[in-house]
This record gives structure tokens, sequence and C-alpha cells, in this order.
């Protein structure tokens, strides 16, 4: 079989023949037949080979004509082919393209409507529709069956109640119809209790229907009692005695059908027991009361006012106190001879009054967060009305709210009334926005407090009769404070009476952190910083620095800083921080701050509050022990830093000074020519200066403060003017008569501060002095007595030391002050 001709292979055998292939083709076949002269000089061979290569070109010519024709004629076939094929071919072509066409019309028709909105749903999808509506029009002619049952049977129990005379028992006609409906609806729950969708509503609907038929079984008998009431006055004061025989048989007979029905209904609904259900026959009482609030206080008359709501807690109290005789006296009375003799007719009457004033109050609030004087006034008139009740002795105890019935396990008494302003409290958002008004109006009060023109003027007298530190008690004209520190014990005395009565420990545990405390640490920061001034201004003296306690920085850094002037300001720190520090130290001992303490200790979530606040002191390590200390120990620790830190500065100030006027009587060499009874001009000055210092103090502080600067000022310039005035003038410089004169100089000290204390002890005001009065007696010896104390200091002699009796001065002291001395000659 022969091979295809390729392309490549035709093109070849199409082209002409190459007459130089021809020429080297011949060549090759001569040079192969005739390969030497000789042959190719036969003649015979020659033309033998020439007459057979014309034979072979004529075969050969034949051939290609043969060739010639058979490939024009197949040519021509082969093109009639082609054509024949590509027109069978593009019939074929539309033939697919009509196919196709049909295929795509057809996919389309099985395109569900559902994919495709616009287009008609499939014969298919049309039955699946009809059978789906079919099936649903059977469940809700189902559905609606079942509803019109239950209906019916709600009807016929609340018209038999309405129409039926017969008393009010487990078999009445009303209560039979009802106990037929429970029935019913306790089938279909069981029956759908597995079923999703529709049958879960279809329950909930059916309780509903089930529910509102007690609820119009309930209301038919309150109406009778409504009715009968009327002849009672009802909701005025009622005065029983005086109601007709025939109408109070009414009105007890209607209260009377109440409560037995109250009692079938805890039996027919026994998982409803353990609930807090009102008493229906004072619920029905309460109807009345609602609409008269309803009048007043929910329409556009003018009792309806938000900025008054004393007027609406006024009201619901009124009445409570109105009808408490009538409902202790004769509603006891029905309590007590049906089964519900544990119940408080007035307390639980008053209970029921409650959601009246919370849906007034929850209607209110909202209306008055942008105006937080009116939501603390709210809520202040929320808590005097709880205080109220509570003081007329109501609590929860007595009442459906704490009673459970067939609940052997529970405290019949338990629970506790948290008060209707605990609904204001309990909301976040309401609480934080009164905390946060009562925040910012506490911080406007007390900067307006140190803001004041006379804030830190020292207060006349003071409400407090004990010194907070010694615990000695003192007349109100002995302890002093500043005007600022007094307003700003108040307004913290203020802020614990308005968190005082607040039913949560966290409400009241809030206002201690973020409103109490701050304002007690920021009064604590001031005074440290009027100190803080003090000294940058007593200490460079050329610049003026803000927040002293006058804050006045521009009448010269010398007058403000030195005299009785000076010491005022630091004084006025003082007394400031140690009123406020006795305060808080009495605070604490209080049995409100006691028990809150208490209560954070115990407490997790509060314990864990105190151990990462900065102002609470670190609780105790055992929860259940009693906490140590009180809940200010903290504070009260930092004001007597600022205390102990401003009395330093008080000494440190009159000792700098005093030192400062005593430098040209310290340089000055001994005079022992002037007058024994004339102090130099220096030493007069200085010893004045103290003396008016020391006359302020007592006149300003309590006498243990006093003698306390008094004692370290002293002490300190004792050691000064003896190591100044006699040792470091040099060494044999000073005869008898000036260790006399300087004796008598010394006396002048303690003089001038006897007359300054005024009434101490003469061995009290010495005692700081007794190291100069020792070193001037000791200076001032003569003769055998001289030469004694010379000896003993020198240890020749230790008895004539003993006998001296040096106080306050070492045998160093004592022998650089002999030696002072000219005649000394150690």
């Amino acid at each position: 079989m022969a091979l295809p001709l390729t392309a490549t292979r035709i093109r070849e055998l199409v082209q002409p023949p190459d007459a130089k292939l021809a020429t080297n083709s011949a060549l090759e076949h001569i040079n192969a037949q005739f390969s030497s002269l000789d042959a190719a000089l036969d003649v015979e061979a020659l033309e033998r080979a020439v007459a057979a290569a014309r034979q072979h070109s004529d075969v050969l010519d034949a051939k290609a004509s043969a060739s010639s024709a058979e490939t024009e004629k197949l040519i021509a076939d082969t093109l009639t082919a082609v054509r024949a094929h590509l027109v069978s071919a593009q019939e074929l072509s539309l033939a697919r393209h009509a196919l196709t066409d049909e295929l795509t019309s057809l996919s389309e028709e099985m395109v569900s409507s559902v994919m495709d909105p616009d287009r008609q749903p499939t014969l298919m999808e049309e039955l699946e529709t009809l059978q789906r509506t079919l099936h649903e029009l059977e469940s809700v002619r189902d559905y609606v069956g079942v509803i019109h049952h239950a209906l019916g049977l709600s009807e016929s129990a609340i018209k038999e109640m309405r129409e039926a005379k017969k008393p009010l028992s487990p078999t009445h006609p009303a209560i039979e119809q009802y106990k037929t409906l429970q029935a019913f609806v306790s089938s279909v729950q069981e029956t759908c209790v597995n079923v999703e969708g529709g049958s879960v509503t279809l329950v909930s609907l059916l309780e509903s229907v089930q529910r509102k038929t007690w609820a119009g079984i309930k209301d038919v008998l309150v109406s009778d009692l409504l009715a009968a009431s009327e002849e009672l006055k009802w909701p005025l004061p009622v005065k029983y005695d005086q109601v007709p025989p025939e109408h109070r048989a009414a009105f007890e007979k209607a209260f009377s059908n109440l409560l037995r029905l109250q009692d079938i209904g805890t039996k027919l609904h026994p998982t409803d027991s353990t609930r807090p259900t009102p008493l229906y026959a004072l619920q029905g009482l309460v109807h009345p009361v609602a609409l008269r609030f309803k009048f007043h206080f929910e329409s556009d008359r003018p009792t309806n006012r938000p900025d008054k709501p004393e007027w609406f807690f006024t009201n619901i109290l009124n009445v409570s106190h109105e009808h408490r005789v009538f409902l202790e006296t004769y509603v006891q009375q029905l309590l007590d001879k049906a089964s519900y003799g544990h119940i408080d007719a007035w307390r639980e009457f008053t209970r029921l009054l409650f959601p009246i004033l919370v849906k007034k109050m929850r209607a209110t609030v909202p209306l008055l967060l942008p105006h937080p004087s009116l939501l603390a006034h709210m809520i202040y008139q929320a808590l005097a009305f709880d205080a109220s009740l509570r003081e007329a002795g109501f609590d929860l105890k007595g009442t459906m709210a704490t009673a459970r019935a067939k609940d052997k396990d529970k405290d019949p008494d338990e629970g506790e009334w948290d008060g209707l302003a605990d609904v204001i409290l309990t909301h976040h958002e309401w609480f934080e926005a009164w905390l946060d008004a009562e925040r910012r109006f506490d911080e406007d009060q007390y900067l307006e407090i140190i803001s004041a023109s006379d804030a830190w003027a020292i207060a006349d007298d003071e409400d407090e009769d004990v010194n907070a530190e010694d615990g000695v008690g003192r007349s109100r004209s002995d302890v002093r404070a500043t005007n600022s520190a007094r307003r700003v014990k108040a307004l913290i005395e203020q802020v614990t009476d308005r968190y005082q009565s607040l039913p949560r420990l966290p409400q009241r545990v809030r206002f201690l952190l973020h409103v109490q405390m701050p304002i007690i640490d920021q009064y604590r920061t001031r005074i440290t910083a009027s100190l803080d001034a003090f000294e940058a201004l007593s200490s460079a003296l050329a610049r003026a620095v803000p927040g002293g306690l006058t804050g006045q920085v521009d009448m010269g850094a010398r007058r403000l800083t030195s005299g009785v002037e000076g010491a005022s300001r630091l004084v006025k720190a003082l007394i400031s921080a140690r009123a406020v520090e006795g305060a808080m130290v009495i605070w604490g001992e209080d049995v409100f701050f006691l028990e809150l303490w208490a209560e954070m200790n115990r407490r997790p979530a509060l314990r864990a509050l105190a151990e990462s606040h900065t102002l609470l002191p670190p609780p105790s390590k055992d929860p259940a022990a009693e906490p140590e200390g009180t809940v200010f120990d903290t504070l009260v620790d930092a004001y007597r830093d600022v205390c102990s830190r401003a009395e330093d500065m008080i000494v440190r100030q009159i000792v700098g000074e005093i030192e400062d006027d005593l430098r040209p009587y310290i340089t000055a060499p001994w005079d022992a020519d002037s007058d024994i009874l004339t102090l130099p001009p220096a030493l007069a000055a200085s010893v004045t200066a103290l003396a008016a210092h020391i006359n302020f103090l007592r006149a300003t502080l309590p006498a243990t403060v006093t003698v306390s600067l008094y004692r370290n000022i002293a002490s300190t310039l004792a050691a000064y003017i003896v190591q100044r005035g006699i040792v470091y003038r040099g060494r044999a410089r000073a005869s008898h008569a000036h260790g006399v004169k300087f004796a008598a100089e010394a006396r002048a000290w303690v003089d001038a501060s006897r007359a300054a204390l005024q009434g101490q002890p003469a061995r009290r005001v010495e005692a700081p002095w007794t190291r100069l009065l020792s070193a001037s007696r000791l200076i001032a010896l003569e003769g055998d007595e001289w030469e004694q104390a010379v000896d003993g200091v020198f240890g020749v002699d230790e008895a004539a030391y003993e006998e001296l009796g040096l106080v306050d001065l070492s045998k160093a002291d004592a022998r650089e002050i002999v030696r002072a001395r000219e005649d000394c000659r150690r």
C-alpha cells in the first residue's frame, strides 16, 4: 500500500526538471561506463550507450506525459470532492446550530421560576405549589379550629362566672369550664412537644388565652368588689363602723370570693406557687387609687410636675397611711378567716401601690437626665419615701412577695425590701448620671470653698470638742481651724448624709471612692502645694511661686515668709490639715464607716477594689476576721505627714529667723561694761520675736501642739546659742563678768517664754532651755565653785562634776564652755 504523499513531497514532484542535476547525473553515468580512455574511444560502445540513453529518455517522457494527465485528472476529481464536502459541512454546521438553539430553549423551559422570578412556573412547580397550599389550608383549618375551641371555652368560663348565681367553689361552672380549657391546653402542649415552628406559636397563644381567661374570671369578681367598695366611699378614708350592714356584707362577700378564687388558682396552678402573686382582693382595691393617681400625675393637670416628685410620693404615702386602720382592723379579719392569716393586709396593700410609683418614676427619670439637680431631687425624694415607709414599719415580711405556698424549705419571712429608690439606682445609666452630677456639684462646692476670700482665715470657733490627736477634751475656743477646713469638713459630712441611706453597698462605695475621698485628697494636695510654695519663697527669694495660702505673692517674698505673718501661713496649713485629719479619725470610728469597711474586707470584689485603690488602706489578710483600722487610715496618715511637715517648717522658719536676728549678737565680742539689766539690741529683738511667735502659736494652736513646737524651737535655739555664743567665740576670751552677763541674758529667753506661754508650769517652760541654762550657769561660776567645776569637767573630781547638776551638757561640751573663760588654764 502506497504511503500518502505529503504536501512537501507533492511540491517537489511538480517542480520542473533540474538541468544541472541532469547534467551531473549524465556525467556520473558516463564516467562509470567509460572509466578509461580506451573505453571512451570505443565508438560502438559509445553509440550503444547513447541509444540506450535515448530509449530510456523516451520511456521517461511517455511516463511523464501519462503522469501529468493522471495528475490533472486527480486534481479535478479532488476539487470536485472538496466542493461536495464543503457544501455538506456547511449544511451540518447549520443543523448543529439549530440543534443547539433547540437544546437551549428546552433547557430554559426546565429552569424553576424560583430562580428567575420573570419566568412562568413549570407544571411540576405549579402542582407542588398547589399541594403545599392545600396542606397549609388544612393546617390553618386545624389551627383555627383549636383556637376557636379554646376561645369558646374561655368565653363560656367568663360567662358562667358573670351569670351563675352559685357560691364560688372548685365545682363552680366557671371553674369547671376553666378546668376543661386547662386540660385542652395541656393536651395540645403534649401533642406539640416535639413539633417546631407554628405549633410552638399555637401553644404560646393557647397559654395566653388560658391566662386571659383566668384574669377575666378574676376581673368579674374584682368588678363586684369595686362596686361594693364604692358604697364605702373607697378610695377615700373608710369609716367602716359607720357603713350600713348590707353594704358591709356585700363588700365582705366580694372580698372573700376573691380570696377563695386565689385559693382555687393556687391549686390549679401549682407551678406558679413559688412566684410572688398579688393578693387578688387587695389588688382590686388598688385599681381606683391608680386611676386617681393617673388623673393627677399622668395628665396635663398642674399637679403633674417633673420638678415636684415629692407630690406623687406624698400622695401614695398618704393613701397607705389613711387606709392603715381600715386594713389592719377589718380587712385583716377577712384574711384571718381565710387561709391568708399570715399576710399583713396593710403591708401587702402598700406593696401593691409600688407599681404605680415605679411606672411614674421610669417615665419621669429620662426627662430629668439633662437636669442633674432635678434628678438628684428625684432620688432624694425616693430615698425619703423609702425611709418614711420603713419608719412606719413597712417591710416585705408578711406580704405575698415573701410567702411561698407549699414551699416548706423557704423561710416565709425572708426577703428584704430595697426601696423604690433602687429602681433608679440599679439602672446603670441613671446611677452613673447621678453620681457624675453629684461629683461635679461637690467639686464645684470645693472649688468655691478654697477660692473664697476668707478661705484661709482662722475661724473664731469650732464645732469639735476633742483634740483628734491626743483625745484630750478641750473647749471649743481651744481648737482652731481655717474657714476652708471647716467648710470642707461640712461638705464631706453632707456627702455622707446624701449617700448613707443608699440601699446597696457597692453604691455607697462608689460615692466614697469617686466623690468623698477625692475631695479630701484634693484638699491635702492644696495644702501641700501651699507648703511647697512657701518653701520655694523662703529658700529662693528671687521669684514668686503660685499656690500660697493667700495667693498674694506680689507683696515681697521677705514679708510673706518672715515674722508672725510668715509663720501664720504655715500655721494655717497646719491647723487646716489637723482639722480634717481629726475629723477623719472621728468619721472612721463611726458605725456607718466601720460597717462599710468591714463589708469591703469581706466581699471579694470590694477587697480587690480596696487592694488597687491608692486612697484605701490594704484590706485584712483574712476576709472573715474583723479588719484593723478604718477606711480613712491611708488619708489620715497622709494628712499626718502634712501636719508633721508643717510643724517642722514652723520650727525651721522661726528658728531660722531668730538665728538671723541673733547674728550681730553672736558675732560681737564679749561685753561686760553694759548694764546687766539691759539686753543688747540684737538680743532684745530676737527675744521679742520669739515671744511674738510663741504668743501667736499659743493663741492659735491647741496647747499640746503649742508646747511641742515650743519645745523644738527652744531646744534648737538653746543649742545654737551655746555653740555660737560661747564655744565659737574662742577660748580664754570671757571673764567672770562676761559669764554673769551671759547668764542674765540666758534667763531673758526663759522669762520671755514664760510670759508668752501664760500659765504653763515653770518646769515645762524651762525644760527646752536646760542646755543653755546649764551652760550659762557653768560659765558664770566663780571662786571655789569655779575651781570645783573645772576639776569636775576635766575629770579630776568626778563627784564635783556630778554636784554641778549640768543637764543636757556632755563633758565635751562642758570642757569647751569652761575653756571660753580666760581664767581656765586647761
